[in-house]
């Protein structure tokens, strides 16, 4: 498929996806059920979900168009032809020795490879504050459904726990001989309750992040 074929594709399919609604999402989940199985059965995919119109997005995204394929399944690109100073054909980019993020290098560029995926899905790249975030914790896993857009506190929603901690358990503390189970949403703590054992009052909070998706927390966040 050219990429003249592939643009009309894309311009017709378009209205499928639309920018990322809410923020405790992944990349996929603004998808009804039948598009999102047709695009996760089509694992290699030469045309991304939504066109870029921003010029500088959308000329990323033509160059990935232009020479390489997406995997779905493992939110990487492969290059498939060569081109002027790039002669090395298969996976694109590799862990930053600094961040062990994975960058990839189009037009001249270098990019996470995150924001690349965004791009291909959304059809732009991350606004100014916005983080792609990695759900499971592995920055190098950017499969699409562990991948969510959001703000830097709401990244700092599915964080792990810190190592002062002393209880064992994220937002637990001793008051006397009980175990307060305590959360921090916007700067403000929230009381759960105050239990007899460490665990009860863990297993509390966990029941209040799970019945609070709006506030953006996930599983992981404190283990």
């Amino acid at each position: 498929m050219n990429i003249n074929t592939c643009l009309m594709s894309v311009s017709q399919s378009a209205h499928i996806a639309s920018p990322l609604k809410t923020p405790i999402g992944n990349l996929l989940s603004n998808l009804d059920e039948v598009t999102l199985q047709e695009v996760l059965e089509g694992r290699y995919t030469k045309c991304p979900i939504v066109l870029a119109t921003r010029p500088f997005a959308k000329k990323i995204q033509q160059t990935l168009m232009e020479y390489s394929s997406f995997d779905i399944n493992t939110g990487r690109f492969t290059r498939i032809l060569v081109t002027q100073g790039a002669s090395k054909l298969g996976l694109m980019g590799k862990p930053d020795s600094t961040t062990g993020y994975i960058r990839v290098r189009v037009a001249s560029y270098l990019c996470y490879n995150s924001h690349l995926v965004y791009l291909w899905l959304i059809g732009e790249l991350p606004k100014a504050g916005e983080q792609i975030d990695h759900i499971d914790g592995n920055i190098t896993n950017d499969n699409p459904l562990n991948l969510r857009a959001v703000k830097h506190k709401l990244n700092g929603r599915n964080t792990k726990k810190h190592c002062n901690n002393t209880s064992g358990y994220t937002g637990v503390r001793r008051v006397g001989n009980k175990y307060q189970a305590r959360i921090v949403v916007n700067y403000q703590e929230k009381h759960i309750g105050h239990f007899s054992t460490a665990k009860a009052a863990y297993e509390a909070r966990q029941v209040w992040v799970a019945t609070h998706p709006e506030y953006g927390f996930t599983d992981r966040h404190g283990l």
